[in-house]
């Protein structure tokens, strides 16, 4: 009998778990037919040294008779914050025998409360410095007559350097964004989500996303970089600029929290977080809704923005704020990734005179395009999920009119 994998809350080596009691599966091959489990025997450590069945200090739930070998609830001693523990499991099989033991898995509890979040502060856009004409947009719903102008609330760049005096051993990002949000340490984007964090009710619950960052930290000086968009928490357009409706689906100002977690080779620690020092700019994204779409506008580009050498003499302070949520969980679904690319499967010019690009399929996804043209020039890709029967042009129901 082999394993084929164990998991902690149905993920692999998860390093934000807040079940005080969390969920240990495996699977097994066992080879044949109507092979079964008759019992399980679990051992939990704070160190992997200590993975033994003498000396597990966290639980040795000795020979549990039992068939189930999926969402077995750990019942060990008390799991605390931020800790890291690890674990492995045997089987016997309905013949009393027995397997050999696992390789050893991991898991890492969470922040589990607010204090864990040590003096992280909500930062936010203290002044809204886009010039940008294209900031604007026209808004027309309805029985509207004529089409107004609006624009969305700023899009923010953050960042701050700070200095890393030992030789680093781990470290962890714990990031909340009330708003969409990519975070950046040295230039370079921290993990390959998309689309974090997921939405909520934020006025009751908001999730923040867990990173292991020990390989884009260094010894010495490090920057922190972060661009917060809108997203749902921050929309305020639709529903709340339409005049035919009382309803406001907008929760406030975006912000965002961060807490990095460094730990050192000489096992001490630190921790940086977001707080009143850091700095704040606008950028190249002059407009941002959920349901309206992005404005990029290159001519305000900032080439370098996040890593340590760029000059921030020019930018502003950030806005600390106090923002009304009850309650922040570590987010525990399967983040959005890009899975593949797509190429158009045909590019022709409609009835209308618009080019039109058609990959062959509906997905949820964005273009990448490459432009040489002069400076200024507006290019508007418009979304659209059909083409019309006669497949000439695009079906005008299926872009919100």
């Amino acid at each position: 009998m082999t394993f084929e994998s164990l998991t902690c809350n149905s993920q692999s080596d998860p390093i934000a778990i807040e079940d005080p009691e969390p969920l240990l599966s495996w699977i097994i091959d066992a080879g044949g037919f109507n092979r079964k489990q008759s019992a399980f025997q679990v051992l939990v450590a704070s160190n992997p040294d200590l993975l033994d069945e003498k000396l597990a200090d966290i639980w040795n739930s000795q020979k549990v008779r039992s068939s189930q070998s999926i969402h077995n609830k750990y019942q060990g001693k008390k799991l605390l914050p931020v800790q890291k523990y690890w674990w492995k499991v045997r089987v016997w099989d309905e013949y009393g025998e027995v397997s050999g033991w696992s390789s050893e898995q991991s898991f890492e509890m969470g922040l589990m409360k607010e204090s864990n979040w040590e003096n992280a502060r909500w930062i936010s856009l203290k002044d809204d410095t886009r010039t940008s004409e294209h900031r604007f947009r026209e808004y027309k719903t309805g029985r509207m007559a004529v089409p107004s102008m609006v624009t969305s609330q700023g899009v923010g760049y953050f960042r701050k350097v700070f200095d890393a005096e030992k030789k680093i051993q781990s470290a962890r990002a714990y990031i909340c964004g009330l708003g969409y949000y990519e975070l950046y340490i040295n230039g370079e984007k921290t993990g390959d989500h998309v689309l974090d964090p997921a939405p909520s009710n934020y006025d009751k619950q908001a999730y923040y996303i867990s990173y292991d960052v020990s390989s884009q930290l260094k010894t010495g000086n490090n920057s922190i970089g972060i661009m917060l968009g809108n997203g749902f928490y921050g929309q305020n357009i639709s529903w709340k600029s339409d005049p035919e409706s009382e309803r406001d689906l907008a929760f406030g100002v975006p912000a965002v929290r961060l807490l990095i977690k460094l730990t050192y080779t000489d096992g001490s620690q630190e921790s940086y977080m977001t707080d009143e020092s850091w700095k704040e700019s606008t950028g190249p994204i002059v407009f941002d809704n959920i349901y309206g779409g992005d404005t990029y506008d290159a001519r305000y580009e900032i080439n370098g923005w996040n890593e340590v050498e760029y000059d921030d003499s020019e930018w502003g302070s950030v806005n600390v704020i106090s923002p009304k949520v009850n309650k922040i969980s570590a987010q525990q679904i399967p983040p959005i990734r890009k899975l593949k690319e797509l190429s158009p499967q045909r590019v022709f010019k409609s009835v209308k005179g618009n080019w039109v690009v058609d990959f062959g399929q509906n997905i949820a996804g964005w273009v990448q395009i490459t432009v040489k043209e002069k400076e200024g020039q507006v290019i508007r890709l418009i979304p659209t999920e059909a083409l019309t029967q006669k497949g000439d042009d695009i079906y005008p129901g299926s872009t919100g009119g």
